[in-house]
């Protein structure tokens, strides 16, 4: 009989200590979902309310679902927990979240038909490291091999190592190294290059290299645009949202004047919730949201022994020529800041 007791006197300090636990929890969810969704409501209605091409409410929109995703660790807890009202202000934002990016948790890749032939692109901000060792560079692209890799980021160093080491793999290269190793472009091909050029916008007081190649595909040729726009912001210049905007503008109207079949690629310093995103979008097909694996693609940081990629900034876009297969970040960086992607594309025969 003493022993049952004492099994009952346990087991209701256990459950004391649950239940005293319990309410703790409780108590912390409730604050901590009351300021997320004030935060969170702010900010929502700030970027409606303002212009949307205003740098500020530019720079919340275009990371503006990065706030989405505690929602899907706050609200199930707030569901078990009951919290009631709290609950219910989370359900707004976890909608949103679902609606916005719920696209990159379905099925999405084409196979293509038997007699289709694909054309399989990179695009690789290497961001070569201090001691400028480009092998595991090089290892990525040949892993990858794919027919066309674009390059952002590209120094003298190398253009030349990198020219070298895979040129049996890619007889047409087309290498715009910079001093200022931003500013490099380069590509290198399966495919013959009927023409190139490299510009950049030096009337900037900061400007990046842009590129534009046309190919020949077994005899169809096709344009692409190699593009790496300054960034809206850094710690060490602060906003530079005009020289972001006009110079992804030009280059997209550069893309519209073309009358072949365009791939628009590179690094673009922006994310797809950002104004110049949708104008973009208006015009080509995003490989990644339109044929990319499970997952949201991230490709901002890579290599990051403290943060996961947490954002996208690297894109494939293509022109209604294309039918679109499959798309994909790729798994390692050797050792860049900017995971590569690869998207595998079909030019329909007879074009």
């Amino acid at each position: 009989m003493k022993i049952r007791v004492e099994e009952i006197a346990s087991v209701r300090r256990q459950n004391g200590r649950t239940a005293s636990l319990r309410l703790r929890l409780k108590i912390l969810l409730r604050y901590t979902v009351t300021s997320y969704t004030l935060v969170l409501y702010g900010l929502w209605g700030m970027q409606w309310a303002l212009n949307d091409i205003d740098p500020y409410v530019g720079w919340i929109r275009s990371t503006f679902y990065l706030l989405t995703l505690p929602t899907v660790l706050l609200l199930p807890l707030s569901i078990y927990l009951r919290l009631g009202w709290w609950t219910k202000a989370l359900i707004p934002p976890m909608l949103t979240f679902l609606l916005v990016y719920g696209v990159f948790f379905i099925p999405r890749a084409h196979p293509p038909a038997e007699d289709d032939s694909e054309v399989s692109i990179l695009t690789f901000n290497i961001q070569i490291p201090e001691n400028e060792n480009i092998r595991p560079i090089v290892a990525v692209i040949e892993e990858s091999e794919a027919d066309i890799v674009a390059i952002q980021e590209l120094s003298q160093a190398a253009a030349d190592e990198m020219g070298a080491a895979l040129a049996a793999q890619y007889p047409y290269q087309a290498l715009h190294p910079q001093e200022y190793a931003p500013a490099g472009q380069g590509l290198l091909s399966r495919y013959p290059i009927l023409e190139e050029s490299y510009w950049s916008y030096t009337e900037y007081d900061w400007s990046f290299g842009h590129q534009r190649v046309v190919l020949d595909i077994h005899g169809a040729p096709l344009v692409l645009f190699n593009t790496h726009p300054v960034p809206f912001y850094t710690l060490a210049r602060g906003l530079r949202v005009d020289y972001h905007l006009l110079v992804l503008l030009d280059v997209m109207e550069r893309t519209l004047a073309e009358t072949l079949p365009v791939v628009l690629l590179g690094d673009f310093n922006i994310t797809d919730q950002s104004h110049i995103y949708r104008q973009i979008s208006d015009h080509y097909t995003d490989a990644y949201r339109a044929v990319g694996k499970i997952g949201f693609g991230f490709t901002y940081p890579a290599d990051n022994r403290w943060l996961p990629p947490f954002v996208r900034l690297d894109f494939i876009f293509y022109s209604e020529e294309w039918t679109g297969v499959s798309a994909e970040a790729w798994p390692h960086s050797g050792g860049s800041d900017h995971a590569p992607v690869l998207a595998r594309l079909i030019l329909p025969q007879g074009r």
